[in-house]
């Protein structure tokens, strides 16, 4: 279902909308101090990865949904099989762009001590496939997007799963290590 959403909701990208590439070296300027407890070449896997993406001429092309989760995502009422989705925030961007929220929910399934299950790294992966064939989108260029998000973004999400403990990098660091190329 967030595939397909990903495959219909973006638009060509008026001049108004903030832009990805904007968001995201704001985002490398004022990065975490969690960010900074990150393995270094997770840091410079993404900054790499931030140079390749940027220069693509798709960057800030369409108008994406950005924080597209399922949980955002409903049945349209008298339903004729087709989905709606709340509000997102708009950002001119790319689809491969918008495909990390889809994959943040794997961390859920971390144990109570922090440590992934065997498996989570396919499910990870299995995840950023079915979201991207559904969508029509490149799979490198979506888990590329979805490296540099969980470097700049990550660990302050961690913070916000309603743990009691401060931001930690464990989270971070197992959805980086899933996210790796097979």
């Amino acid at each position: 279902v967030l595939g397909g959403l990903l495959r219909t909701l973006p638009v060509p990208a008026p001049g108004w909308a903030r832009s990805a590439s904007q968001a995201t070296e704001a985002a490398w300027e004022d990065l975490s101090p969690a960010a900074h407890r990150l393995p270094r070449r997770f840091v410079a896997q993404a900054r790499a990865l931030t140079r390749v993406l940027l220069a693509g001429p798709e960057v800030d092309a369409a108008l994406i949904p950005v924080g597209l989760r399922a949980h955002r995502v409903f049945a349209r009422a008298h339903s004729d099989g087709t989905w709606v989705a709340a509000p997102a925030i708009p950002l001119a961007g790319e689809p491969a762009y918008a495909v990390w929220p889809a994959l943040w929910p794997a961390t859920r399934f971390l144990d109570d001590d922090g440590t992934p299950p065997a498996h989570l790294a396919g499910r990870v992966q299995a995840r950023l496939g079915w979201v991207c064939h559904a969508a029509g989108i490149e799979e490198e260029r979506a888990r590329a997007w979805a490296i540099v998000r969980t470097v700049l973004e990550g660990p302050r999400r961690a913070g916000a799963l309603g743990t009691a403990e401060p931001p930690d990098a464990r989270t971070t660091v197992t959805l980086l290590k899933a996210l790796q190329p097979p």
